[in-house]
């Protein structure tokens, strides 16, 4: 049932929908004049290729329109409104792709050409919430996969460069899915979780299916068919196990860039504070060796950063370093510099820390007042 005054949680997903807010573009802002560097066999080949991701950008766009009204009768509400951003994303994909085609002076490889791929769209739009983000985790894998072998290989080439913008979207979709079947595989029943891995083996011989239309296409671009399956494969299979579908998660994409970062050191549902860099991160903060980057203290202002000045020593003599000893007005600095950052880190803790009574507390007046806030 609809709620009509939803609780929105200050969580990574909203992160990530802030992100996306600052992050829009369309294909008005590609520079469609860049060179191709494609011959004809190239570009057809392009095109042929390119084939399942432009399937899978519209099968992504339809999918977000089915699953939100999921989310909001879950009462996942942030959840809902990140999702809602994939409407635009995969729109300009589609429109950008599109117009792509045009340029190529190539069609897509049709349906009845390779029914696969009827097949794979059909997957991916049909099923509950949890088999929508699970297939758009795959998917998303695979797209990236795809575009970061042009945008690498061709970074000044038109498609080069549109696969650097589509980039920036598509991690941000997979760091959503990654947390949020990291929050919620692990509360499915496992008759639930053995579908979801019974999706899994299924898109992905479907995706190798498909590859064999396109084997030539490949050579002709130079892409090795069999190593980016292996890769495709072992990225899917890791992120399995890091949400625990197939064993335990550490937090961490295939890139090894944990997705807290990307939404600010927010939480995940079910308040687990995720600080950027985790706990190496958080104790070099603790002693002031490195600021608090892009937190928000207690008072609900942007934490300053750390300056050389709260670990320098008031005064030095002229022309050398003190003595050392107990007196020594450094020691002082760094214990200044120490006090500043626990300072720091126990604002930014308190901050992003929901998941106790005593969080009520760590955010009360008391406590900001007796840590100078």
């Amino acid at each position: 049932m609809i709620r009509l005054f939803p609780k929105i949680e200050d969580d990574l997903f909203m992160g990530l929908y802030h992100k996306a807010r600052l992050s829009q573009w369309t294909s008005a802002d590609v520079d469609w004049e860049a060179p191709l560097r494609l011959d004809d066999r190239q570009a057809k080949a392009l095109a042929r290729i390119l084939t399942p991701v432009y399937l899978g950008e519209q099968a992504a766009m339809l999918g977000a329109a089915h699953v939100v009204p999921q989310l909001a009768n879950a009462h996942e509400t942030s959840a809902q409104l990140y999702v809602s951003t994939f409407l635009m994303d995969e729109a300009r994909h589609f429109e950008t792709l599109t117009r792509l085609y045009r340029t190529l002076g190539h069609d897509p490889i049709r349906l009845r050409e390779m029914p696969e791929s009827l097949r794979y769209h059909h997957r991916l739009v049909s099923g509950d919430r949890f088999d929508w983000v699970w297939g758009i985790l795959i998917s998303d894998i695979f797209s990236s996969l795809f575009y970061q072998t042009f945008a690498r290989a061709q970074p000044d080439a038109l498609f080069g460069r549109i696969s650097t913008n589509i980039l920036a979207d598509e991690s941000r979709h997979k760091a959503f899915a990654h947390y949020y079947l990291r929050w919620s595989v692990p509360r499915l029943p496992e008759e639930r979780r053995e579908g979801l891995r019974q999706m899994k083996e299924e898109l992905l011989q479907t995706m190798k299916a498909m590859y064999r239309y396109l084997k030539e296409d490949s050579r002709a671009l130079g892409i090795d068919g069999e190593e980016f399956f292996a890769r495709l494969t072992s990225h899917i299979e890791t992120h399995a196990r890091r949400i625990g579908l197939e064993g335990d998660g550490d937090g961490r994409d295939e890139d090894g860039i944990d997705a807290a970062a990307a939404s600010g050191g927010r939480t995940a549902p079910g308040g687990k504070p995720m600080l950027p860099g985790g706990w190496t991160q958080f104790f070099r903060m603790l002693l002031g060796l490195d600021p608090v980057p892009g937190l928000l203290g207690p008072d609900g202002r942007p934490l300053p950063p750390r300056t050389d000045a709260a670990t320098a020593p008031e005064s030095a003599p002229p022309g050398g370093a003190a003595p050392a000893g107990v007196d020594d007005p450094a020691l002082g600095g760094r214990r200044r510099g120490w006090a500043h950052g626990l300072r720091e880190a126990v604002h930014a803790a308190a901050h992003a820390c929901t998941s106790c009574a005593v969080a009520l507390l760590c955010r009360s007046r008391l406590v900001r007042a007796t840590n100078g806030g």
